[in-house]
């Protein structure tokens, strides 16, 4: 399937974008004239007034994504341009997005497995697959019943935990996996096909096939799919070829696509 929707792109709003010029207007420009059709823009946010955020998270309270959101709604872009979010979660049942600044999104992206913020993300104790499978599905199954979060970034992806990654998918069961991604197909949440973890798979972190029985059971229980870069600079606008392989592997096609990237 040929790839036009990047649902996943950061700004130098989120501090971990290296590239100042990244901009929405550059980048906007840039995918339309290579054939892309839907773009969002999700930079970080934590804002929960019950949990303070850990340094890296106080720099991302939404004042800036909220100008974000202004350039993208003072505009005119010869494609379809969305404004959201990569909001967190520090724990199951604790979020960091307030249902005020959702209101001013085109959507809301969550997401379920920053275990690389060891400062602050719940943490598998101890770091072993035995541990990590069961946080993982637990941070899952939350950020579903949550419910307001329309699209999941690289759901089941553990950032930080790569080197125990194939053996933690291992130890969950198709049933298990099966059940909450069917969970998450009733409700109508998204699941986003990450393209920084295909290249971290391509890279050899960790085994292709670990994501494609991830993707291919969530197929199966009727989820449907959007693809992001997760891009922090340039590099990482050069790899959709990746993504076009990999839905061809797990049979993925426009009829499986989220209605959030449907022309």
């Amino acid at each position: 399937m040929k790839i036009t929707m990047d649902t996943h792109i950061h700004t130098p709003a989120s501090k971990c974008c290296t590239n100042p010029e990244q901009t929405v207007e550059k980048t906007a420009q840039e995918l339309y004239e290579r054939g892309f059709k839907v773009i969002a823009f999700t930079d970080h946010v934590w804002r929960n007034p019950e949990i303070p955020p850990n340094h890296w998270y106080a720099q991302h309270d939404g004042s800036a994504l909220l100008e974000t959101v202004k350039i993208i709604r003072s505009r005119k872009f010869p494609l379809k341009v969305m404004a959201s979010c990569e909001a967190d979660m520090q724990a199951p049942g604790q979020f960091g997005i307030t249902d005020e600044l959702s209101e001013q999104l085109d959507f809301v992206m969550l997401a379920p497995d920053h275990f690389q913020l060891r400062d602050f993300v719940e943490q598998p104790v101890p770091p072993v697959p035995e541990a990590l499978a069961p946080l993982m599905m637990h941070f899952f199954r939350s950020a579903v019943s949550w419910g307001k979060a329309q699209i999941l970034a690289h759901p089941m992806c553990p950032f930080s935990y790569f080197e125990i990654y194939d053996r933690t998918v291992e130890l969950i069961s198709d049933s298990e996996f099966l059940d909450s991604f069917g969970k998450a197909a009733e409700k109508g949440i998204g699941l986003e096909i990450n393209i920084d973890c295909l290249n971290s798979a391509g890279k050899g972190e960790f085994n292709l096939d670990t994501m494609t029985r991830i993707f291919s059971l969530a197929k199966n229980a009727g989820c449907k799919f959007t693809f992001g870069s997760d891009s922090h600079n340039a590099e990482h606008f050069t790899h959709y070829a990746e993504a076009e392989r990999f839905s061809e592997i797990v049979g993925i096609t426009e009829k499986d696509l989220h209605p959030l990237v449907q022309i």
